[in-house]
């Protein structure tokens, strides 16, 4: 007997909960399908569908019936328009396991602009929602944006803005509405940490860069038990190395290469096809580093010269035995050549720094 109602239950939610003609289309789902429509066709029947259609969700995902999934949590989001845990999950299945099975990029692409888009609506419809903007930013940060150039360009030129900017406006809307989250500062920081070495790398722009990434130290350090943590270390070595670049400071920019080593050093490394961001962006920012060098050997400044190309070379080299299943040899190799003519330079004008001199800089 309880078959035969959850049959026809389901017959007649199918039929309230249809999908939109194209003259309603474009009106949002709230609006279409009041709670005070649903609760007169559904009654005390809705929490018997909305377990069925969890049920249903779950096994579908396990089963591999993509569509079913969608289709389900489509209408968990029209029996509720307001609870945002069919939401959440329809996001994230489409920015993590939809694109992951996508093998164009364009496709892969707006599968993300799907999810992020999806969040962005219901954040308008529900703004209280901590967890929306919230998912919104862990989506835009992902490694998606720094390991394939191609989708971070795709999505700059159509949305006009970068990935990371717009991941930095969802946490700090997420971060006025729960200010003392432990998380959502950790996640704040981390955000701006990207959000700077993007400014740094991209733009050019080294003061702002910097600004921003002692912003995200000061947040670290007021957060309870945050400053202990990978994360909280990685934005202390980068505002270092940020500081350096900015002030034309070439020993603090060394002592924020070797802290940065050190860091990396404690994460799990990369497999040939896993996410190397750490070690992407640390081979990225060599290049400034370098130029800072050839400005303190211009100036005279001989020993902090040298303890940046030391520092430099250090991390180089650190970095190619964790990334040498990935290729990208011709970038080392550049480095490598750049440090010795930077050597050559500090030996000649310095004879006296030259026992600090590795002879694989010779």
């Amino acid at each position: 007997m309880r078959t035969l109602a959850l049959v026809a239950l389901l017959g007649v939610a199918q039929w309230v909960l249809r999908p939109p003609t194209p003259s309603t289309a474009a009106q949002p789902v709230a609006e279409r399908f009041s709670g005070a429509v649903h609760s007169a066709f559904l009654g005390g029947f809705r929490p018997m569908l909305v377990q069925y259609l969890w049920w249903d969700v779950e096994a579908a995902q396990t089963e591999g019936r993509h569509h079913d999934v969608l289709q389900n949590l489509a209408l968990l989001q029209r029996v509720d328009p307001r609870n945002t845990k069919a939401i959440l999950y329809m996001a994230r299945f489409g920015a993590f396991t939809l694109s992951a099975t996508e093998t164009m990029p364009t496709r892969k692409l707006q599968r993300i602009i799907e999810a992020v888009d999806l969040l962005e609506r219901s954040e308008r419809r529900l703004p209280r929602e901590v967890t929306l903007p919230l998912l919104r930013a862990m989506i835009l940060t992902a490694e998606w944006g720094s390991t394939d150039p191609r989708l971070y360009l795709a999505w700059s030129k159509r949305r006009g803005r970068t990935p990371y900017t717009e991941a930095l406006r969802a946490m700090e809307a997420a971060a006025a509405l729960a200010p003392n989250a432990r998380v959502v500062r950790r996640l704040l920081a981390e955000t701006m940490r990207y959000r700077a070495t993007e400014m740094a790398l991209a733009d050019g722009d080294l003061e702002r860069a910097h600004q921003l990434m002692a912003r995200a130290v000061a947040i670290d350090a007021a957060t309870s038990g945050a400053a202990a943590t990978l994360g909280a270390r990685l934005i202390v070595a980068w505002e270092g190395i940020l500081s350096g670049l900015a002030r034309s400071d070439g020993a603090a920019n060394a002592r924020g290469l070797d802290q940065l080593r050190l860091t990396i050093a404690g994460l799990d490394p990369p497999g040939a096809d896993g996410d190397a961001r750490e070690e992407l962006l640390a081979l990225a920012i060599l290049r400034p580093c370098l130029h800072l060098g050839r400005s303190a050997v211009a100036a005279g400044e001989m020993r902090d010269a040298l303890s940046l190309i030391l520092a430099v070379h250090k991390i180089q080299a650190a970095i190619e035995e964790r990334v040498a299943a990935r290729g990208g040899s011709g970038q080392r190799e550049q480095i490598l050549g750049d440090l010795k003519s930077l050597a050559a330079n500090i030996l000649e004008r310095a004879p006296q720094l030259g026992d600090r001199i590795p002879s694989s800089l010779r």
